[in-house]
C-alpha cells in the first residue's frame, strides 16, 4: 500500500462535495476497519470479476486520500498510517487538508443516510440474512419453536434490511420506520422498546 496521494479523486466517497452514494452502514464498516487496517482508493485496485467478487490490491495500490485526510481532521490517525509515517512512507503535511471531505463520520454517514431517504433499498443490497427479532408476525426468522424445542428454518435466505440503531437484520414485519430529525430510518422492535 502506497501513501503518495495527496488530494481525493472526483468520486471519493469521502468528499463533502459530490452527493453521498455508500450506504450509510457501509460508513460504520469503513470507520471501524480504518482503526487498525487501510482503505485503498477504488481507482487503484483490480476489478477481475462480477459485481460479488472482492477486487484485488495490487502492490500499486494506494491509500485513499480521503480517508486519509478525514482521519487527519479528527486527530486519529490510524496504526498502519502511523507504522508508515515512522518508516518515511508518509508524510501527512503533504495532504491538501482544505479539500472538500467531510469533517467527521458521523457527517459522512448523514449525508450517505439524507441521499438515501425515500428511496427503496435494491434487494443487492440488502444482506441475506434470517431475522434476529422473530416476533410472532416475523417474516423471516432463524428458527421455530417446536414441542419446547428450536427447530432452524431451512427456507432459502431472502435479503432483508438492517437495523439502523443495531445494524443487525430484521425483516419488514418486525421494524418500523421511523422520523429522526430529517431522516426516515429503519428500527427493530427491540431498538424502538429501548
Amino acid at each position: 500500500m502506497n501513501y503518495t496521494l495527496k488530494t481525493p479523486c472526483a468520486d471519493c466517497p469521502f468528499r463533502s462535495d459530490i452527493k453521498a452514494y455508500i450506504r450509510p452502514d457501509r460508513v460504520d464498516e469503513i470507520d471501524r476497519s480504518l482503526e487498525q487496517g487501510t482503505f485503498p482508493c477504488h481507482r487503484t485496485l483490480v476489478y477481475t470479476g462480477g459485481d460479488e467478487e472482492e477486487p484485488e490490491i495490487p502492490e500499486s495500490s494506494q491509500h485513499c486520500a480521503g480517508a486519509l485526510i478525514l482521519l487527519e481532521k479528527l486527530n486519529r490517525p490510524s496504526q498502519t498510517m502511523r507504522i508508515a509515517e515512522n518508516i518515511r512512507l508518509y508524510d501527512r503535511r503533504k495532504l491538501d487538508m482544505k479539500s472538500a471531505v467531510y469533517n467527521t463520520f458521523e457527517e459522512m454517514r448523514l449525508a450517505c443516510e439524507k441521499a438515501t431517504v425515500g428511496k427503496p433499498t435494491k434487494p443487492e443490497k440488502l444482506r441475506r440474512q434470517f431475522c434476529h427479532v422473530a416476533s410472532d408476525d416475523c417474516k423471516q426468522p432463524a428458527g421455530y419453536r417446536f414441542g419446547g424445542s428450536a427447530c432452524a428454518n431451512t427456507e432459502k435466505k431472502k435479503p432483508i434490511p438492517l437495523c439502523y440503531e443495531c445494524g443487525q437484520p430484521v425483516c419488514y414485519s418486525c421494524s418500523k420506520l421511523v422520523q429522526r430529525r430529517d431522516n426516515v430510518l429503519r428500527l427493530c422492535e427491540d431498538c424502538l422498546d429501548s
